[in-house]
């Protein structure tokens, strides 16, 4: 699993962010959790308050990469 997440995303606080990393780990689980330092819910959609350019072109990187890792494309 991977989640892309603002630091200062006001509809899923850091907190709740913070527990559910330490249960997907207590589980065995293999997750990636990337913070974008001051970005707000919604960072990567253009039509939303909370976009940041940045932070969004960060994110859809990461996204790509890990697609890349996890789901490669076979000839």
């Amino acid at each position: 699993m991977l989640v892309l997440h603002g630091t200062e995303d006001e509809r899923a606080p850091m907190a709740d962010m913070r527990r559910m990393e330490a249960r997907m780990r207590a589980l065995g689980k293999v997750c990636t959790f990337v913070l974008y330092d001051g970005a707000r819910h919604g960072f990567a959609v253009r039509t939303h308050p909370g976009y940041a350019e940045d932070s969004a072109k960060q994110s859809f990187d990461e996204a790509k990469r890990f697609l890349a890792r996890y789901l490669p494309v076979t000839g």
